[in-house]
């Protein structure tokens, strides 16, 4: 996906590229028996989808590989061909949906050069991203505990790069004079952790439109920041 071409844009377009790189080389990673990409891709974008149905329904434990197998409409010894086990359904759908989170923030970037206006721009795509992926969020923080050591640390370098995303434009407004902060990389946490908490609280906040959200916390964040 091709990302922005003005100040930011092309720092941004490179973090999302070095993910992409990332990202197929772990999907490469995950045995199959088929030498057929289209057929691979395809069917793993398939499972992905319906894992994250399932998993974001009843939890990791709960749910069986044949139950994400009938949902993707094929047999559990047909699944077996595209995943080793339950923790590569798992795995898969952070390989799926990180990386387009992470495309969406950097792509709000396009045609916006004022550090406060990127903020509220990259804010905006963050909270649509999870608002039409309504379980994503609370799946994020709830299961990656179930994936293996090593598929951790590669999902927390995915959710690593929409922090520094929002870092680098922190540290710029700083350097600009248009924030006040002491550290661009404790404030980037902050203010992703505050984009990720209508998801993780959807039984509170979903009463609200999602732009009063969007504004409620940028009004937190940006007066704190703001000079």
């Amino acid at each position: 996906m091709s990302v922005v071409r003005g100040s930011g844009e092309l720092s941004a377009a490179r973090r999302v590229a070095a993910v992409e790189r990332r990202v197929a080389q772990q999907w490469a990673a995950i045995p199959s028996v088929t030498d057929n990409e289209e057929l691979l891709q395809r069917r793993r974008l398939q499972i992905a989808g319906a894992a994250y149905e399932e998993f974001a329904r009843t939890g990791f434990a709960s749910t069986s590989v044949s139950t994400v197998a009938r949902h993707a409409g094929m047999d559990k010894r047909t699944l077996y061909d595209y995943v080793r086990d339950k923790h590569d359904l798992l795995y898969i759908v952070f390989l799926y949906f990180l990386p387009r989170q992470v495309q969406a923030i950097g792509g709000a970037l396009a045609d916006v050069d004022d550090p406060v206006d990127q903020i509220r721009a990259m804010a905006r795509a963050h909270l649509t991203f999870l608002d039409e992926h309504e379980s994503l969020g609370l799946l994020y923080y709830r299961e990656m505990r179930h994936l293996r050591r090593e598929q951790i640390s590669e999902v927390l370098e995915m959710i690593g790069a929409i922090v520094e995303l929002y870092e680098e434009v922190i540290r710029r407004g700083a350097d600009e004079g248009r924030f006040r902060t002491s550290n661009a990389r404790l404030a980037a946490r902050t203010l992703a952790a505050a984009l990720d908490m209508p998801s993780l609280t959807a039984w509170d906040v979903s009463r609200y439109d999602l732009s009063a959200i969007e504004k409620e916390i940028l009004h937190v964040v940006l007066d704190g920041l703001v000079a």
